[in-house]
This record gives structure tokens, C-alpha cells and sequence, in this order.
């Protein structure tokens, strides 16, 4: 097992989703500081580091961020913030049993201790290690100026090591708030279920045919109110709101036959699953009697909370045939529902400044529309591709003479933290790259072993041959 490999498994006993990643920055730090590498902690809790920063040679700046993304199965009792990932291996890939695996970005944060800690390696590194970017990416916009010399920085953070990203897009996170009325309650209740979902990440998969079932399932009980009386007691769904979520719980109450509920129900989700059948192979549901619950909502609140979500702009808005790439997209990642209200976060990118502006006013539009508030929780820009990219050319060529490997240089639908760590560093050239990554944010995320071995060793080599 090379070094790189085994920081990721060490990285994996640490619980480290975002918003909880002290213990591991606390790993890190050690790691290096007891190493001679010389480190600092900001008070946002990213941590920078340097390896001979009194050399001669040019340096060159890592990054990656240390927090996962932390999804697991409904029937999985992982409790994230003190259990280890129980990895997995199976024919060349690692996996999580029943978790995401962490691969984003524990991957890019192992490659680069290996860096840092190599005794062999005569080169002058500089590394940030952030925090919070599943989230808010509040790690990133809190990066200091004035930390780094280098003007040329290596992300490791994507899933294609066939890709050299140098651009990506902006990302603007909304969170709604939708009041309900609730009223006594004197029906039977139920407890409607819909699991089995593909999910996948907001961004990258936003363009594949898989069913936001937020929405769908929203959008079939819409269409039942049309025949049934019945009130919506909660709706919960999702983990985060950058993932497309898989599953969804819907209580509520009706003194409708249940039987001839089920079977109208049936049918749609089976025309629900016809739309879908390319993608999604394991969609289900089940309805189930459960205890009475004193309150509901009213019908006004049902039908408000269930149209709201149906007129919310959800999946790709535009897109580019000639680069293959999605330029702007929104997606429902959660909805809860809390004492007098229904919380959605809604999850926009784009390309272009234009693009974020029209996402915005279509989903504050539709919100003032149904008397709900939204606000804008959080923004940061995209980066725009510069094609003439020094340390993406490099990249691509060591890989080309040293590996035989073959790399395109591409733009992205996804955030990436070099777009605001740029904004810090003007002038800086940046990459991104890493290893074969499938299912990333979901409970199927896989990792590649040789792929990730020649993202390890295609940076070191990068580095050596970087002045």
C-alpha cells in the first residue's frame, strides 16, 4: 500500500463532515508539525502548510478540503460524527459499507500529506486545507491573503483523472421558508415511503435522466389531491443540499379509503417509474397505517406547500452541445418540515453572472408568489476558463511523456474552491484534477485504487518537473 493510500484509510477512522472536521485538522496538524513541516491554523479552522519554504526552487500550492459529504442508508445506524468509515474493497475500487465514502475530498487531502511528508521529494510545496465546502464553502471564503508565494495552484478535487478542470461554476444556495396552518386533526394517519432513488451529485449528474423525488413525489400527490381529500402532516427528504435526493417520508391524514388511495397511487408511480426506467432500476414506496397525529396541516397549507414545490425550478436550465456541459441547473437537495413551516434549500449554478440572476429571480419569484420567504444563504463565484493555463498544460503533458495517459482540459458544472481562493491570490493559475470518483455524495460512492495511485504519482511528477 503507497503512502497516499494509507493517510486515506487513517483519514477515514476520523468522523469529518462538515461542520465537525477539528479532530481531523487536529490529525493533520500533528502529522506535519511532528514531521517538520511547518503548518498555521486560521480561525475558520483551514489549515496551511509548508514544505521547505526557504528553498530556492519556485513553489508550487496543493489544495483540497478536508470535510465529507455524509449520506447513508435508511436502515444504517453510522452515526457520523463519532463512528469510522468501514471501507470496503472489491475489484480494484474502494467503497463505504452503507456511507459515502469520504473519497471527496479525503482523496485529495491524502495525496497531499503524501507530498508534504516526503522525505525524497526536494521541492518547495505550499498546501491549504479548507474546511466546510460541502456546505458553504465558508472555509474557502475565509482563506487569508498574503499566506502563499506560489502563483500556480493544483486542486484535488474532481472525479475523471482523464479531466484537467480550469473552470467552474458559480454556486448560490437558497434556503425557503414555506408557513403552514395547522389544524386539529380527526383522520387516520399514514406514513407514505418512496426510497431506492440513484441520487447523485447536484451538479455533475443534474444532465442524467434520475428523479428528484422531492419533486415527482410532490407532483403525484398534487395530482391525487385533484381526487382525494387528505392533509399533509410532514414532508422530509434529503441529507444535502448539494445532492439530488434518493428517498422521501410523507405523512399525512384523509378519511379516503385507503385501499383505492393506494391502488390510484400505484398507478401513477408506475408511470412515474416508466419516465425513469433507463437510470432508475430500484424505485419503490409503501404506505403504512400509523398512530394518529394531533395536528395537520389545512388543506389551504397542502395544496400551498405541495405547488411550491412543483413550480420551484428544478433541474437543468440550459446547456452547451458542443463543450458537453451543463451551464446552469437548480435542485431541491432537502425539504423538512418544522413546527409551523416547510424549509426547502435549493442548490443553483451557472457559467455566466447573466444565468445567476435569472435562477434567482425565477426562484424568489415563485416564492413571493405563494406569500413564502427566501434568502439567499450563501454565494460564491465561478472561475472562468482561461485556456492559456500554465499548470494545466504541465499537467497534461507530464501525464502525456511520463504515463502515456491522455487529459483533456475542460470546464466544469460544479463548484470548485479555486474560484474563490483566486479572487484572494490575483494572477493565480489553477487546476483541478484526481482520481476516477463514481457515486460521490451518495451511499454508491466508489473510488478507483490505480486511478488514484496515478493521480498521487502524476502530481509528484508534476512537481518535479515544475520549474
Amino acid at each position: 500500500m503507497n503512502k497516499a493510500l494509507e493517510y486515506f484509510y487513517e483519514l477515514s477512522k476520523i468522523p469529518r463532515v462538515s461542520g465537525n472536521e477539528s479532530n481531523v485538522v487536529k490529525y493533520i496538524n500533528n502529522l506535519l508539525t511532528k514531521n517538520g513541516v511547518k503548518t498555521f491554523i486560521d480561525k475558520k479552522g483551514n489549515l496551511y502548510a509548508y514544505k521547505n519554504p526557504s528553498s530556492n526552487k519556485k513553489p508550487i500550492l496543493l489544495q483540497a478540503h478536508v470535510d465529507m459529504v455524509g449520506v447513508k442508508t435508511d436502515n444504517s445506524s453510522h452515526n457520523f460524527d463519532k463512528d469510522p468509515i468501514a471501507i470496503v474493497e472489491k475489484d480494484g475500487w474502494i467503497s463505504a459499507k452503507n456511507t459515502t465514502l469520504g473519497s471527496d475530498d479525503g482523496s485529495g487531502v491524502a495525496i497531499i500529506l503524501a507530498i508534504l511528508l516526503d522525505k525524497t521529494l526536494d521541492a518547495n510545496v505550499e498546501a491549504l486545507f479548507t474546511v466546510e465546502e460541502e456546505t458553504s464553502l465558508s472555509g474557502a471564503n475565509a482563506v487569508l491573503p498574503n499566506k502563499f508565494k506560489s502563483k500556480h495552484l493544483i486542486n484535488i478535487d474532481t472525479e475523471n483523472d482523464k479531466e484537467i478542470i480550469i473552470g467552474s461554476a458559480s454556486t448560490a444556495s437558497y434556503e425557503i421558508t414555506c408557513p403552514v396552518v395547522k389544524t386539529a386533526n380527526k383522520d387516520q394517519c399514514y406514513c407514505l415511503n418512496v426510497f431506492g432513488g440513484v441520487s447523485g451529485h447536484s451538479g455533475a449528474s443534474i444532465h442524467h435522466t434520475i428523479s428528484n423525488v422531492i419533486v415527482d413525489v410532490s407532483s403525484i400527490l398534487l395530482t391525487l389531491l385533484k381526487k382525494y381529500q387528505f392533509n399533509l402532516v410532514s414532508i422530509n427528504a434529503g441529507t444535502a443540499k448539494n445532492a439530488i435526493p434518493s428517498s422521501i417520508e410523507v405523512k399525512f391524514s384523509t378519511k379516503e379509503n385507503i385501499n383505492e388511495f393506494k391502488k390510484s397511487f400505484t398507478n401513477l408511480f408506475q408511470e412515474y417509474k416508466n419516465t425513469y426506467a433507463i437510470y432508475e432500476k430500484n424505485l419503490d414506496f409503501s404506505i403504512s397505517k400509523i398512530k394518529n397525529i394531533p395536528q395537520s396541516f389545512n388543506k389551504s397549507s397542502t395544496f400551498k406547500v405541495l405547488n411550491l414545490i412543483c413550480s420551484i425550478f428544478n433541474g437543468m436550465s440550459q446547456y452547451d452541445f458542443d463543450l458537453k456541459l451543463t451551464l446552469s441547473s437548480s435542485n431541491i437537495g432537502v425539504v423538512k418540515t418544522e413546527n409551523k413551516a416547510v424549509i426547502m434549500s435549493v442548490l443553483a449554478r451557472s457559467s455566466f453572472a447573466f444565468s445567476d440572476k435569472l435562477l434567482q429571480n425565477r426562484i424568489e419569484s415563485v416564492v413571493r408568489l405563494a406569500n413564502a420567504s427566501v434568502k439567499q444563504a450563501m454565494y460564491f463565484p465561478g472561475a472562468p476558463a482561461i485556456k492559456d493555463n500554465a499548470v494545466a498544460k504541465l499537467i497534461a503533458n507530464v501525464a502525456k511523456t511520463k504515463f502515456k495517459h491522455h487529459m483533456e482540459i475542460n470546464a466544469i458544472h460544479a463548484g470548485l474552491e479555486f474560484g474563490i481562493i483566486s479572487t484572494k491570490y490575483p494572477g493565480l493559475s489553477y487546476a483541478s484534477i484526481g482520481p476516477n470518483i463514481t457515486g460521490e455524495h451518495t451511499v454508491k460512492e466508489r473510488m478507483e485504487l490505480k486511478s488514484f495511485e496515478f493521480i498521487y504519482k502524476l502530481i509528484r511528477e508534476t512537481i518535479k518537473n515544475f520549474n
